[in-house]
């Protein structure tokens, strides 16, 4: 029944667990995370759009004056078609969607490096100061150069270790919320403390469900997930919020 490519079809017209927005603002806040990614710098959404339209003057100007490879021509399409493209998506933009066109800029943007060596002595000079402030402010935001990591899974302890001295003995149903946000960390060390949830896979439904919501709005009530619905109707009777998670307590009503 076609059903991949009914489901590619669904990429632009159906809205997954993002808010609405018009065209534009998804072109922009597309272009501002490829750029902010690839330089791995933060950039405003302005100033990731003058970067943008800067390096797409540039190009034309050195397509006119240059015979730039039809290669180099097919990589600076494959870059421009991707982000406009992705900007009719309906769904979140994770890091991993921009892959395929990493190389592809790389490729672009060493080529018009590159032809400023054939300034000789004034293009290799414009070249190292460029390539000087560009390393020299990125160089501290290198992840092996940080003092230490992001404290993944001591966030996830305390945060178990939250859950567990709410829901003590009892049984608990939990889930997460968007769908994408995963509970597995979190699990893990509940199953390390004694109080394993009820197993989702076999439908056991108990008296309480516990929902850790990591990005507003938080839809715990008639929520869209089949992870919460699974619960049944349900009404909030406490929430909690523990480093930037929100915990929702739910009951049947």
């Amino acid at each position: 029944n076609f059903i991949n490519s009914s489901n590619f079809l669904k990429l632009f017209t159906e809205q997954k667990n993002v808010p609405h927005e018009l065209l534009s603002t998804r072109f922009l806040n597309v272009n501002n995370a490829f750029v902010n990614l690839f330089f791995h710098h933060q950039f405003s959404v302005s100033q990731a759009l003058a970067v943008s339209v800067l390096l797409f003057i540039i190009y034309i100007i050195v397509s006119r004056r240059f015979k730039v490879p039809y290669f180099i021509h097919m990589n600076a399409a494959s870059v421009f078609l991707f982000i406009v493209f992705f900007a009719f998506l309906q769904t979140p933009r994770h890091i991993h969607y921009f892959t395929p066109i990493y190389l592809s800029f790389s490729l672009v943007l060493a080529y018009l490096l590159s032809l400023l060596t054939r300034f000789k002595k004034w293009g290799v000079i414009v070249l190292a100061i460029l390539l000087f402030i560009y390393l020299r402010s990125n160089l501290y935001n290198l992840p092996f150069f940080a003092p230490e990591g992001n404290g993944q899974i001591n966030h996830a302890q305390r945060v178990a270790k939250f859950i567990g001295s709410k829901v003590g003995k009892d049984p608990y149903n939990i889930a997460t919320w968007p769908v994408y946000f995963t509970e597995d960390n979190y699990i893990y060390f509940l199953n390390l403390q004694g109080q394993a949830p009820a197993d989702r896979k076999k439908l056991e439904i108990t008296d309480q469900l516990i929902v850790l919501c990591g990005e507003e709005p938080c839809l715990v009530e008639n929520s869209p997930s089949w992870n919460i619905s699974m619960f049944g109707p349900a009404k909030i009777d406490t929430m909690w919020e523990i480093e930037g998670i929100k915990v929702y307590k739910l009951l049947h009503k």
